[in-house]
């Protein structure tokens, strides 16, 4: 659970998330509010809000069922997520080496990910 939740903070979100997506995507079933409670210590309102926030982007989504809420991951808006975020990582790369007079570094960047541009 430790590095899902250091992964959403790395997406810019509280770990509090991380801990909520590793305990739905470790659920055989959709969860409501009251047993991620139980599940992971934290207090209602706590999760209710990481809980909009992950639903805001796409990586959780709910169903109403007599008058409760059952939340679920949305794997392909948390593929998504994780994607955008990748590409913003090697676009910053990219332009790290693209301007770092660093050899070693321009070096390592071109063994890991191919030639840098402009050489």
């Amino acid at each position: 659970m430790k590095s899902l939740a250091k992964l959403m903070t790395l997406l810019g979100f509280p770990p509090v998330a991380g801990v909520v997506l590793a305990v739905l995507l470790t659920s055989r079933k959709p969860l409501s509010l009251t047993e991620l409670s139980r599940k992971t210590g934290y207090a209602k309102s706590h999760l209710s809000q990481t809980l909009k926030l992950l639903h805001a982007r796409d990586i959780v989504d709910f169903y109403v069922e007599r008058k409760k809420k059952y939340f679920i991951v949305n794997n392909q808006g948390l593929l998504k997520a994780l994607r955008e975020h990748i590409h913003v990582l090697i676009d910053s790369l990219n332009q790290l080496a693209n301007i770092t007079d660093n050899p070693e570094f321009r070096r390592l960047y071109s063994e890991a990910f191919g030639d840098v541009e402009g050489e």
